[in-house]
């Protein structure tokens, strides 16, 4: 028997949708006698007329600003490479270099599933890398998403991996805190599993963007996007500078532009954040998935 799956969230959409009528019509008088409603948005507060249409600040988030920048730009990458991965055509391979738990390997592996394409996801932490292939069993994709338990860098060989917290990163100082990981770099990856191009890619290496920059095979980036997570206050970590990286772009004839729309030409490391940013080849439009590179 085939059952209707969007029944049970138009419901929900419903329900929502009289629980925000029913505590508007029981609050809204309330609104008036304090002459506005006062809303709480960025650690900032606001008033607005009780007659007024506003915005729900859950979805922007009442505490510090720097806060509701990061919350807001990785809900804006999710969306974007879910359009991403709806929109590529044929059997894409997806490539997400240091993948955590899963989430973006797990979500866009539904996808790429459904087209018969590819999920390769990297993840150097081995606590972290046994809840990522948990997370990828449960969801029945382990004929889609291939795990890597190593670091991406721009050689081949050993380090050692420091967790901290949601973290963890390439260190050249070994501790008792560390690991011993194998690492390898994209290109050496790709070979291994006979990949011979990438049609999407994300970085997430907490300070090291430069070294997975540095060892891919840029010719196999089909349709040329790359979601890389800009950590400027590490890069100093690795030794990387962020004239270095704007220098690499140039020479790569790649954008960058963050979740804000701001596009970035030149790279400080002395900004705290930057957080997720889409390189694009210079040769493609903002717009048009489909679009190879000529």
């Amino acid at each position: 028997m085939m059952v209707n799956s969007s029944i049970p969230s138009l419901h929900g959409r419903i329900f929502r949708r009289l629980l925000r009528i029913m505590h508007t019509g029981l609050v809204k008088p309330w609104w008036v006698f304090m002459g506005g409603r006062k809303v709480g948005v960025f650690g900032r507060e606001y008033r607005f007329s009780a007659a007024s249409q506003t915005f729900d600040p859950a979805a922007f988030g009442a505490g510090h600003l720097l806060e509701g920048i990061v919350a807001h730009a990785d809900h804006v990458q999710t969306l974007a490479v879910v359009c991403d991965a709806l929109s590529l055509p044929g059997r894409p391979v997806f490539v997400d270099v240091g993948a955590f738990h899963g989430v973006y390997a797990v979500i866009l592996g539904k996808i790429i599933q459904e087209k018969g394409g590819q999920v390769l996801a990297v993840e150097p932490h081995a606590g972290q890398f046994a809840i990522l292939k948990e997370n990828v069993r449960l969801n029945g994709l382990q004929d889609t998403v291939i795990c890597e338990n190593v670091a991406v860098a721009d050689y081949d060989g050993q380090g050692s991996i420091q967790g901290r917290g949601n973290e963890s990163f390439l260190t050249e100082k070994p501790s008792s805190h560390a690991e011993t990981v194998t690492v390898t770099t994209l290109t050496t990856l790709l070979e291994k599993h006979g990949i011979d191009r990438v049609d999407l890619l994300m970085i997430d290496v907490e300070g090291a963007e430069m070294q997975v920059l540095h060892g891919l095979p840029w010719e196999k980036l089909h349709h040329g996007k790359i979601y890389c997570e800009m950590h400027p206050f590490a890069w100093k970590r690795f030794g990387t500078t962020g004239r270095e990286i704007g220098d690499l772009l140039r020479e790569k004839k790649y954008r960058a532009l963050d979740m804000f729309f701001q596009e970035h030409t030149e790279f400080r490391e002395n900004l705290f954040y930057i957080g997720p940013v889409l390189l694009l080849p210079q040769w493609r439009p903002l717009a048009g998935a489909d679009q190879r590179m000529p």
